[in-house]
C-alpha cells in the first residue's frame, strides 16, 4: 500500500511540472536557458547529416560491425563446440569398453573433471550429486535422478563467458540502431529544406527540396544497412547457437548412456520392495 501511494505522489508530481511546463512564459524561459548549450550541437548535428559521405560512412560501419561481431562469434562458439563433440565421443567409448560401476565413473570424473572455460567441469561436480551407485557387492550401472540437460546446458555456457543472449538480440539492435540515424538524417533534412524555403525565392525554395530528397535517398542507406547487418548476424549467429545446441544434446545422450536417467520415485520404490523383501526373509 505504501508503495502505491509513493507511485501516485510521482505521477501528481510528473503531472505537475508538465503542467508548469506547458505555459507558453515557462517553456520561453526554459528554452532561453538551454539555448546556448543547444546551438553548437545543433550546428554539429546539421553538419553532418546534411551531406550523403555521412549515410554512407554510417551504412559502411554498421555493415563492418555485423561481419565483424559475426566471425568473433563464430570462432568463439567453435572451440567450445569441438570441445563438447569430442567429449560426446570420448563417453561414448568410455561406456562401450568400461564395465558398469565404480571404474566407469572414475573415467568419466577423468574426462569431465578438467577445469576448463570450454567444457563442463563445474557442472559435473554439481551433476556427480545426484548419481546413486549401486551398493558394495551389487552389479548394475549407476543412475542419476537429474536429467543431464539440467545441469550441461547453453546457459552454462554462457556463464562461462560466450554471450549467447546478447548475441541473438543483436539483430534487433542493428535493425533500430539503423533506423534511429535515417530518422535523424530525416529531420535534419527537413530542418534545412524549411529553412531554406523561408528565405524566399523560388530557384531556393527549388534547391531546398532537392537537397531534401538527394538527402533522403542516401538517409534510407543507414536502415538498408541496419536491415543487411542484422540478417548477416542472425544467419551466422542462428546457425552458430544451433549447431552448438546440437553438440550439447548429444553430450548429454552421451552422459546418459554411461549415467542412465531413473526417476527418483523408481528408486525409491525398489528400495522399499527390497526392504520388505529382506524383511520377509527374516521372518
Amino acid at each position: 500500500m505504501r508503495k502505491q501511494y509513493i507511485i501516485a505522489a510521482i505521477v501528481l508530481l510528473v503531472l505537475w511540472a508538465g503542467q508548469r511546463l506547458a505555459s507558453v512564459e515557462m517553456a520561453d524561459g526554459l528554452f532561453a536557458v538551454m539555448k546556448p548549450a543547444l546551438v553548437p550541437i545543433a550546428n554539429i548535428y546539421l553538419g553532418l547529416f546534411n551531406t550523403p559521405a555521412t549515410a554512407v560512412i554510417l551504412s559502411s560501419v554498421l555493415l563492418i560491425a555485423s561481419v565483424v561481431l559475426s566471425i568473433w562469434f563464430a570462432v568463439a562458439v567453435r572451440p567450445r563446440l569441438s570441445a563438447v563433440t569430442a567429449l560426446a565421443f570420448n563417453l561414448r567409448n568410455s561406456a562401450a569398453r568400461s564395465p558398469p560401476g565404480s571404474a566407469l565413473l572414475n573415467e568419466i570424473d577423468s574426462e569431465l573433471g578438467k577445469p576448463s572455460d570450454v567444457t563442463f567441469a563445474e557442472e559435473w561436480k554439481l551433476f556427480k550429486a545426484s548419481i546413486i551407485e549401486p551398493a558394495a557387492g551389487q552389479g548394475g550401472r549407476p543412475c542419476c535422478v537429474v536429467r543431464p540437460e539440467m545441469y550441461f546446458n547453453l546457459r552454462a555456457l554462457e556463464r562461462k563467458g560466450l554471450p549467447i543472449t546478447t548475441f541473438l538480440s543483436l539483430p534487433k539492435f542493428f535493425v533500430g540502431i539503423g533506423l534511429v540515424f535515417t530518422f535523424m538524417g530525416l529531420v535534419a533534412g527537413l530542418y534545412l529544406a524549411t529553412r531554406g524555403l523561408r528565405a524566399g525565392g523560388f530557384e531556393e525554395a527549388r534547391a531546398s527540396l532537392i537537397q531534401l530528397l538527394n538527402a533522403s535517398t542516401f538517409k534510407f542507406l543507414t536502415s538498408i544497412a541496419g536491415i543487411g547487418g542484422s540478417l548477416i548476424v542472425s544467419f551466422v549467429v542462428q546457425g552458430a547457437v544451433t549447431r552448438l545446441a546440437i553438440g550439447v544434446d548429444d553430450f548429454c545422450h552421451a552422459v546418459e548412456l554411461c549415467v542412465p536417467f531413473r526417476p527418483r520415485e523408481v528408486i525409491v520404490a525398489e528400495i522399499e520392495g527390497t526392504r520388505q523383501g529382506q524383511g520377509l526373509a527374516a521372518q
